[in-house]
């Protein structure tokens, strides 16, 4: 017979009913839900053991050959400072010969890694001969003066030879009562003043406003340029140049007239007044 114990109820599925080892009682209990049973964990191979690495060791052949000499140990080039007319190396020091130029800073003592700043010019750079750069000096007005000279002698000098024609005639007329040879002399002093007029506004007005050349400044090497971009400044800024100096002249009765083309002999950048007021300066294309 079974022993005693717990087991399934024979007239109930969800009960237990115990058993006395002869007969079946009459307690009874709820049948306990059954466990679940897991699979059992696999058995994995144990990890391969690897022999362990050789230790390297030279090769004995290369030691036994009598030949073949051993691997000199590195030394500072021994030779180098045994050849007696070759000088030793100079030992490295922080650029000794280096100067500053002039508006550059100078070299910042190492300490450490730093980022050297890039050396600041004056104002940006333009190409040589065409363009000046902001804060430079003028041309001297002595060779202002002489590009002067040349734009008014192509200009001036027929006028004053049609005048010297205009006085020969008229003395004619008056010593013969002719009024012809007068007549003529009017007329060349006439083509005389035309050819003053329009060679003034082709070489002041036109041609150095767009150029920044007269042709007495381009023989002497000077150019009218911006101080802001180095540029000539344009047909209507050269005839508001002009057109300001004449009439503040006129209100001053020449003084101020006077006073502006002598203004750069003092001036620290050898500006004219009335380029000072539309920002122009006159340079120097020949100064390196």
């Amino acid at each position: 017979m079974a022993e005693s114990g717990w087991y399934p109820d024979p007239n109930s599925g969800e009960l237990e009913r115990y058993w006395d080892g002869n007969a079946w009682s009459t307690s009874t209990r709820p049948r306990a839900a059954a466990e679940p049973v897991y699979p059992a964990a696999p058995v994995y191979p144990a990890a391969p053991v690897y022999p362990a690495a050789p230790t390297y060791q030279a090769d004995p052949a290369v030691q036994a050959d009598p030949g073949y000499p051993a691997a000199p140990s590195y030394q500072p080039n021994p030779g180098y400072a045994a050849d007696p007319g070759y000088p030793a190396a100079p030992t490295y020091q922080p650029n000794p010969g280096y100067v500053a130029a002039p508006g550059y800073p100078s070299a910042p003592a190492n300490q450490g890694y730093q980022a050297y700043p890039s050396p600041q010019h004056a104002g940006p750079y333009v190409p040589f001969g065409t363009q000046a750069q902001v804060g430079t000096v003028g041309a001297t007005w002595g060779r202002r003066l002489l590009a002067y000279l040349i734009d008014a002698a192509i200009g001036g000098v027929p006028l004053v030879i049609a005048y010297a024609i205009f006085f020969v005639t008229l003395t004619a007329s008056s010593a013969t009562d002719n009024g012809g040879p007068a007549a003529i002399g009017l007329l060349v002093v006439a083509v005389g003043a035309l050819w003053a007029v329009g060679f003034f506004i082709y070489n002041v007005l036109i041609r150095q406003g767009n150029t920044g050349q007269t042709i007495g400044k381009s023989k002497i090497g000077l150019r009218l340029v911006t101080e802001a971009t180095g540029s000539p400044p344009g047909l209507g800024m050269s005839l508001a140049r002009y057109f300001a100096a004449s009439a503040v002249s006129s209100l001053t009765c020449g003084i101020f007239g006077v006073l502006d083309y002598l203004w750069p002999l003092w001036d620290p950048r050898r500006q004219r007044i009335v380029d000072k007021w539309f920002h122009l300066m006159v340079v120097d294309l020949k100064q390196g």
